[in-house]
């Protein structure tokens, strides 16, 4: 699986710049309806809400999502002999 590098959000006075839908959406590699669905309230993937429509996404969030539906191997677990 190829992991793409995500966009670099500018910096302004400490103040991340946020990303939109598309943006998160391309660097989940997911489709914006799928982004939708796992977008809180739906979802457990935080977004900062921008007026009645406008919906952004701190990159820190992205990579906690990320974190949080990442499998890892259980172990070297030996196979059980009966």
């Amino acid at each position: 699986m190829i992991r793409a590098t995500p966009p670099q959000p500018e910096r302004t006075q400490g103040i991340v710049a946020l990303l939109n839908v598309r943006q998160t959406a391309r660097m989940l590699s997911i489709g914006e309806r799928t982004l939708w669905s796992e977008t809180a309230p739906r979802g457990n993937l935080p977004c900062v809400v921008i007026g009645k429509k406008g919906v952004r996404y701190r990159p820190q969030d992205i990579e906690a999502y990320i974190a949080r539906k990442t499998v890892r191997p259980t172990g070297d677990a030996e196979p059980s002999q009966n």
